[in-house]
């Protein structure tokens, strides 16, 4: 399944760049790696406040300075299951997200070597390639190399940079793809009164830029 995983993985690794799976409409399980990160910390509270510490028994996250890779190799408890969170990033993560790129794999646009794909697994068309993916092994087993994937490319990133993007020196930084300008309201000119003098504090904002964001300046006169 050379070509099939291959195909998977391409697209698993363009998305793991900007750690967003979303569009791909996975219930009841993380869709990115920053929500899997979450769900462990809630995870662990909701289970010590249930009073159900004896099912799952996560790694408090007090130092967001380590590696995904040694964040993986944490050990949890889970169901009596003495694993490590490598393990449980596999399984719950994964997984569904193997399951939902076999589907999105399946209707993308083909390059002519895709086919290739479907010769090795012996069917002729891409729902039935689908079906054959589907099968509980083959997910395991692609759940098992796209894990793998996920720790070679994430492996020297700490836990803080999924949720802190560092400002690139003269770039702006956005919240995200929606963020834009134009909200808010303009801040009124604040005079201080002094001995003998007065200092007035305003801000400007400058509409001439050829970007999303706005330049403000602060101003006392």
């Amino acid at each position: 399944m050379e070509h099939s995983f291959a195909l998977i993985r391409a697209e698993f690794l363009q998305r793991l760049e900007e750690d967003n799976f979303y569009d791909l409409r996975i219930h009841d399980r993380p869709s990115s790696v920053v929500e899997f990160i979450d769900f462990l910390t809630a995870g662990n509270l909701a289970m010590r406040q249930l009073g159900l510490v004896d099912r799952a028994q996560f790694p408090d996250l007090t130092n967001l300075e380590i590696t995904f890779s040694e964040f993986l190799a944490r050990p949890i408890k889970l169901n009596d299951r003495d694993i490590l969170i490598r393990t449980f990033f596999c399984e719950y993560f994964c997984e569904a997200i193997a399951v939902a790129l076999i589907r999105e794999v399946s209707r993308s646009p083909h390059a002519p070597g895709d086919d290739a794909a479907l010769g090795e697994i012996g069917v002729a068309t891409w729902p039935e390639w689908v079906e054959a993916m589907i099968s509980p092994d083959r997910v395991h087993q692609l759940a098992n190399d796209l894990s793998k994937a996920a720790s070679k490319a994430l492996e020297h990133r700490t836990l803080i940079s999924f949720f802190i993007r560092a400002p690139v020196p003269g770039k702006f930084s956005m919240w995200g793809p929606g963020a834009s300008s134009g909200q808010g309201r303009k801040l009124p000119t604040r005079v201080i009164e002094g001995d003998g003098y007065s200092v007035a504090v305003s801000v400007s904002r400058y509409e001439e830029v050829e970007c999303a964001a706005a330049a403000y300046e602060w101003q006392e006169s």
